[in-house]
């Protein structure tokens, strides 16, 4: 079983400012979709994608006619399948994560909107588990427990992604998006010195109204 580093502690300090006119429209979006996770990082083993789900949704506050403010909240399933020889070890992490996102509306004119999403995101870890099966055996193995590397309670990622916005009618919108989550620090809270970060894809629709 391979294992991973520690990172020293991370302050975060997020600061906003939003320039919201009276003219300015709010949204709310609940979106359901599903992650393709994997792990990365210099040391990082040989792993296959974990399929999990992401549910969740946001509230998008415009700044200007075509740039928004997006703040959401998720459930994320994330972690890495660890093939050993006979042998099938799931890393299976659980997150809620609190995207922060620009977003930028390419202006169509139409009822269909491209949008780009870019911002940081932190990720509190819900649960962590080693799935074991294969060789007539299987169990579950809490992380930090018998030679389960043990993993940091909070992540940090840079988010970016595309998507669309399908108004079907003044108050109602579909909402398509691909996003990618890049983890920019060590999930590993052991002392070994290794680098193995937080990687996953989310595949997301859902539907937006309005707020205000």
């Amino acid at each position: 079983m391979p294992r991973w580093c520690r990172l020293g502690p991370l302050t975060l300090a997020l600061t906003l400012s939003l320039p919201v006119g009276g003219s300015a429209q709010a949204m709310v979006h609940f979106r359901a979709g599903a992650t393709l996770a994997t792990l990365g990082g210099s040391d990082a083993p040989s792993v296959d994608s974990r399929i999990g789900l992401d549910l969740g949704g946001d509230v998008t506050f415009d700044l200007t006619e075509s740039l928004a403010l997006q703040a959401g909240l998720s459930y994320v399933q994330k972690g890495a399948n660890l093939p050993q020889g006979d042998i099938d070890l799931g890393i299976q992490i659980d997150y809620l994560d609190i995207p922060v996102l620009l977003r930028y509306v390419v202006p169509t004119g139409g009822a269909i909107s491209p949008h780009i999403l870019l911002g940081p995101a932190v990720s509190f870890k819900l649960g962590c588990s080693l799935q074991v099966s294969g060789e007539g055996a299987a169990g579950t193995l809490s992380c930090g427990e018998a030679g389960v590397p043990p993993v940091q309670s909070l992540d940090f990622g840079a988010m970016g992604g595309a998507g669309v916005d399908i108004a079907t009618s003044e108050s109602f919108r579909v909402t398509l998006d691909v996003l990618y989550n890049l983890g920019v620090r060590s999930i590993d809270d052991s002392p070994s010195s290794e680098d193995v970060r937080n990687r996953s894809w989310s595949f997301l629709a859902g539907v937006a109204v309005p707020i205000n």
